[in-house]
């Protein structure tokens, strides 16, 4: 899938990706074939693409002002 731990977490948190915790703490079992799902690879592409903020504070105050 090519993203990262944090984003995989965030596609289980979101049920787009199909997963099992035992017990809370422990290790996420997720599928292999549950990867190769249509569902799950556009949902983590639309994730790895997204663009992230800018962390500009003058931007954000502008894009409401705008909107």
């Amino acid at each position: 899938m090519k993203v990262s731990p944090s984003t995989v977490r965030r596609l289980i948190e979101e049920q787009s990706l199909p997963a099992q915790q035992l017990w809370k703490g422990a290790p996420w079992t997720i599928k292999a074939v549950d990867l190769e799902h249509p569902d799950v690879k556009r949902a983590a592409h639309a994730r790895r693409f997204r663009r992230p903020s800018s962390g500009d504070a003058d931007q954000k105050r502008t894009s409401t002002l705008r909107g």
